[in-house]
């Protein structure tokens, strides 16, 4: 999946900031709770009958997505530019000589860093066990799909995303185990990238982000707004456990999300077999995004 830098606070804060902050912060985090009760309730009594007709109808939500790892030949079709139409080229990429070598730095700490802090958790961690810890940050992330799916207008998606959220919070144990999908209720991969092309916003350069990977100008942005509402997700959940200053634990939290999400990417760079894995991971990836928007 950049690291935030958050601004210090002053060292001898007014008496009224002291009362108007941790006021506002708990009336925003209140407003926030309110919503979601809200959604759960609806949802518990609409979502079952909502996901029912909607996967009788056969919605986009019907099977699972295929994975990211499909081979180009799986890929939809699509004329490659010729190699000397370089004006061609250049609007396709015209930032590859960074991107080439922000992919090879992106490489070497993914080789050093990254995988020998998956291969431990891996070991260390059996695999019931992270499936369940995916399972709980995959219903966290059912809020932020829900919001892009209201977004892009794409209610069947909405619907069915609110019941899984309320079927694996309560008959999940708060998402450890994904029940909604016995249930017929596959999950949607929904992002605020894909909302932004929904509503006709340009792609953009392709651009390598550094340890996010392959991007454009539009999915960085998309990157961004999804971040932000997965952090007042995560900020109120603390806020109503009583865990408001525990950075520790927000840290603890961030970088289990980050080795998880790793672990389940089987992209491991320089082992495509060709000398054109650089091109060939962008076509995918701009490809994918197209038919992420179409879909």
């Amino acid at each position: 999946m950049t690291a935030w830098t958050p601004s210090a606070l002053p060292a001898t804060p007014s008496a009224q900031d002291a009362v108007v902050r941790p006021a506002a912060r708990h009336l925003l985090s209140r407003l926030v709770l309110t919503h979601l009760v809200r959604g759960l309730t609806i949802a518990m009594l609409a979502a079952g009958l909502a996901g029912c007709a909607a996967t009788m109808e056969n919605p986009a939500g019907a099977a699972p997505p295929p994975p990211f790892t499909a081979p180009v030949t799986h890929a939809p079709e699509h004329k490659a530019p010729p190699r000397d139409a370089a004006t061609q080229v250049e609007r396709d990429d015209p930032l590859e000589a960074y991107n080439r070598r922000m992919y090879a730095f992106n490489a070497r700490l993914d080789r050093y860093v990254f995988l020998p802090v998956v291969d431990l958790y891996e070991t260390v961690v059996p695999q019931p066990f992270r499936n369940g810890i995916g399972n709980v940050f995959d219903n966290v992330g059912e809020i932020p799909t829900f919001a892009n799916c209201l977004l892009q207008g794409r209610f069947d998606k909405s619907a069915i995303t609110l019941g899984r959220f309320a079927l694996n919070t309560t008959f999940g144990l708060l998402g450890l185990f994904d029940v909604a999908e016995g249930a017929g209720l596959y999950a949607q991969d929904e992002d605020f990238g894909q909302t932004l092309g929904v509503w006709g916003v340009p792609a953009g350069p392709y651009v390598i982000l550094p340890v996010l990977g392959p991007s454009t100008v539009r999915d960085t942005a998309g990157y961004a707004g999804d971040f932000g509402l997965r952090y007042m997700v995560y900020d109120t959940l603390y806020e109503e456990t009583g865990n408001a200053d525990a950075t520790a634990l927000r840290w603890g939290v961030t970088a289990l999300e980050a080795v998880d999400t790793r672990s389940r990417i089987p992209l491991r760079y320089y082992d495509a077999g060709t000398p054109f894995e650089y091109e060939w991971l962008r076509f995918l990836y701009l490809e994918k995004r197209k038919a992420d928007i179409a879909r």
